[in-house]
């Protein structure tokens, strides 16, 4: 008991192998696969016991027939590739206060698979590489970070026709490459080592002007 509490205090990315005998998806585990850690089951410590000395890890591996096939992924094949391809390196990720299961966890994440975590105030923001993560709650929080860069849209749209604005504002968004996503994007992306964009997606939704002209999202 005293060697999990000690464990459970040290920072995943210190340490070497993550034992564990089932798959459960933990902020512990999550960022062991994100930094590629080895995640071994009990059999290797027992191995490692029995020889006096480490053993190699490869036939150790936690497989679980069941999880791989419903998530679609391999353990021994994503834990290579988080090694090799940090999945957000080069990446800037702005995360909203609310998005689940915690802003701390999703920071430590990102940084776990070589994101930058940036301030949505901050104006040198580069839309090309930046990534939103959030949640139904934060919806409005993420009009700013959408629009960066785009300040003039609203008052010069504001006076066409919805249905135009509408159709403009969208491609604008998309081009911008600021699509507002579900945190899920990075939390399941990281075991499979896939960023699935289409399918995270927060919003698919409409955008409007209030009566005092200011851009609004409106999930369906």
């Amino acid at each position: 008991m005293q060697i999990c509490k000690t464990i459970s205090r040290v920072r995943i990315v210190l340490m070497p192998h993550f034992v564990t005998d089932s798959f459960v998806r933990t902020r512990n585990m999550l960022e062991a696969i994100a930094c590629g850690k080895p995640i071994v089951t009990h059999l290797w410590l027992e191995s490692c016991r029995r020889a006096s000395c480490f053993v190699d890890e490869k036939n150790y591996i936690l497989r679980d027939a069941k999880k791989e096939k419903e998530l679609g992924f391999n353990m021994p094949a994503s834990l290579a590739h988080a090694r090799k391809h940090p999945l957000l390196e080069g990446r800037r990720v702005i995360i909203t206060p609310s998005a689940k299961p915690t802003r701390d966890t999703l920071l430590t994440l990102v940084k776990a698979v070589h994101g930058e975590v940036v301030d949505e105030s901050n104006r040198k923001i580069i839309c090309d590489d930046l990534l939103i993560l959030s949640c139904e709650e934060d919806y409005k929080a993420c009009i700013p970070a959408s629009l960066k860069g785009y300040g003039f849209i609203t008052s010069f749209f504001v006076d066409l026709p919805a249905i135009d604005f509408l159709g403009l504002m969208a491609i604008s968004i998309t081009i911008a490459g600021t699509l507002v996503y579900s945190s899920e994007l990075l939390l399941n992306g990281i075991v499979i080592q896939k960023l699935e964009y289409n399918s995270n997606i927060l919003h698919n939704r409409m955008i409007w002007l209030n009566p005092i002209g200011a851009a609004k999202f409106d999930p369906f």
